[in-house]
């Protein structure tokens, strides 16, 4: 079996339509805070090892298409002083004070992206995506690593009885297919914009009586939960420059693997759309009113923190995005959905009033990060197998090892297919047609299996062999 490991670093604002449905915007925009002269310091090489099973594979960057155009035509938006960190705090009540003033709370509860292989966009005449569409191939692909550009801060220290937490949720939505539109999600439009939807998770809330706040998830039932926990190893460094703190950003690799949660990635059904979304889960204790770090401002220079501040006085957890100030929607995306996603403080406190009739309320949904006022792409990079048994839509990077599979014959068949496998066990034996759907599904403890396709109808089917916790798939024509 092919496999084709594709690294997407930032993923932009979303496409399609399946609801015609407007969203009104909050007027919330990230909060000004003084800035600190000595910069935070990026790191240059993304190549950062992934799962080991592709350790010895050469890896593909993959950047956005529609962002290259940007990138092109507005190098602005994507010069290092565009690029800033998103702090995640477990609270609003978690405060900030510059000159002894009270200057808000903290930014995010939460921070994602969503990604779309399907989109137009990631070709560069804008014609086809990743994979062929969706409506006549069958792709499934599978998300092994994800890795994010960080800062994490220890003003408490680190405790090993009670470490912090970053947690993800990771989750797919047939948006293609159109199943659980309107219950696991919708594609909407904001106001009265036309050239452009969005992919909106319906989330569910919980435990609205804790003063901190409720917890907040995906309804849609795919979704699986990993508490990646930090380490002393996850602290940013840091040194002084002109008397300043400096820090430096850390890239945060997080195997989809972890802890046992998937045996081998998170495995993304035929014309599904993956959604990722992060949380920070402090292990430390908190109150009401804490504070997350306070400084004095630069008297020659009141825009920025004067030498030795700012004081963080709890561990902050920062996520890399890009930026602009533009009122377009910088990020937009017209033909898939891809886009970043982040959790406020109105919908962490299902603080909303009721936005009139024609429109979902925004406390029901993961809120897309709509281009006027919150321009925000969080950088995070999306490491893929994809099966590719219908044929290459892109180079191949990675020819995997079959282990598993002797021999699927004939090819064409007409009545009878026959699977050899290599090696003695139970395993299970699956036909799919192009649409994505389960014809055959076969368990086997042989290590020659027949299997009857009489009664199945011309055309190709994909056949899938699973032993081991190892995956085998092929393209097969039934006559």
């Amino acid at each position: 079996m092919k496999k084709i490991i594709l690294s997407v670093a930032f993923m932009a604002f979303i496409f399609s339509i399946n609801a015609q449905v407007g969203i009104k915007p909050t007027d919330e925009k990230t909060p000004n805070t003084p800035k600190n002269k000595a910069k935070d310091i990026m790191p240059q090489d993304l190549a950062t090892p992934i799962q080991k099973a592709y350790e010895d594979g050469k890896v593909a960057y993959w950047g956005h298409a529609y962002l290259s155009y940007l990138m092109a035509n507005y190098t602005s938006f994507f010069v290092n002083d565009n690029r800033t960190t998103l702090t995640m705090v477990p609270d609003t009540c978690l405060r900030i004070y510059t000159d002894n003033e009270d200057a808000g709370s903290g930014w995010v509860f939460g921070l994602g992206a969503s990604f779309d292989p399907y989109s137009e966009s990631f070709d560069p005449n804008f014609e086809k995506g990743l994979f062929n569409n969706p409506k006549n191939y069958f792709y499934a692909y599978k998300l092994d690593t994800l890795m994010l550009r960080t800062i994490y801060i220890n003003g408490k220290g680190y405790n090993p009885n009670s470490p912090d937490t970053l947690r993800l949720y990771v989750a797919s939505y047939p948006v293609y297919t159109k199943v659980g539109a309107g219950t696991d999600f919708y594609t909407v439009r904001f106001g009265q914009s036309s050239d452009s939807s969005y992919l909106a998770p319906i989330i569910k809330v919980t435990s609205m009586g804790n003063p901190k706040g409720g917890a907040i998830e995906p309804v849609i039932n795919n979704t699986r939960i990993i508490d990646y926990v930090l380490t002393e190893e996850d602290f940013s460094d840091d040194t002084l420059i002109d008397g300043r703190t400096s820090h430096f950003y850390k890239n945060t690799v997080i195997p989809l693997t972890y802890n046992g949660v998937t045996q081998n990635g998170f495995e993304v059904p035929y014309g599904n759309v993956l959604f990722t979304m992060f949380k920070f889960v402090p292990g430390f204790d908190y109150e009401m009113g804490d504070t997350l770090y306070h400084g004095l401002t630069d008297p020659l220079n009141p825009g920025y923190y004067d030498a030795g501040y700012p004081i963080y006085t709890s561990n902050i957890f920062r996520i890399a995005v890009f930026n602009s100030e533009s009122d377009y929607k910088t990020f937009a995306d017209p033909f898939g959905y891809n886009c970043g996603y982040y959790e406020s403080k109105f919908l962490h406190y299902q603080l909303y009033e009721d936005p009139g009739e024609g429109y979902i309320s925004n406390n029901t949904i993961f809120y897309p990060m709509y281009g006027s006022g919150i321009n925000l792409l969080p950088e995070i990079a999306f490491f893929m197998s994809v099966d590719s048994a219908l044929g290459d839509t892109i180079d191949v990077n990675v020819v995997e090892a079959n282990d598993i599979v002797s021999n699927i014959y004939p090819n064409p068949s007409k009545d009878q297919l026959f699977v050899e496998l290599k090696n003695e066990g139970k395993a299970s034996i699956q036909l799919f047609n192009i649409l994505g759907q389960e014809v055959k599904n076969i368990s086997t403890l042989d290590n020659k299996t027949q299997v009857n396709v009489s009664d199945l109808k011309a055309g190709i089917y994909i056949v899938r062999v699973k032993q081991n916790n190892k995956v085998f798939t092929s393209k097969i024509t039934i006559q």
